[in-house]
């Protein structure tokens, strides 16, 4: 919270009692802001990172364009290669 407020010009104090007495759109804009992140991830439960598991993505060879979902369909690209 220290860090935060300073990043932010506030004292901890002026920040915990802003959070304390009810959280405003504009002060969560400011916070997302100063961590540089979307508002949306500021909200308990957002996914903040994708599992390292997960596979998303398009490769193109040639003309042919080949979507990729799973480590999976990545084996078999590369098995027809």
């Amino acid at each position: 919270m220290k860090d935060l407020a300073e990043k932010m010009g506030r004292t901890p104090e002026s920040l915990s009692r802003s959070l304390n007495n009810g959280t405003t759109t504009k002060m969560l804009e400011e916070i997302a802001a100063t961590l540089e992140v979307e508002v949306v991830e500021l909200i308990e439960g957002y996914p903040t990172q994708s599992s390292s598991e997960e596979v998303v993505g398009a490769i193109r060879i040639g003309d042919s364009t080949h979507v990729v979902n799973s480590k999976e369909d990545i084996k078999k690209l590369a098995e027809k290669l």
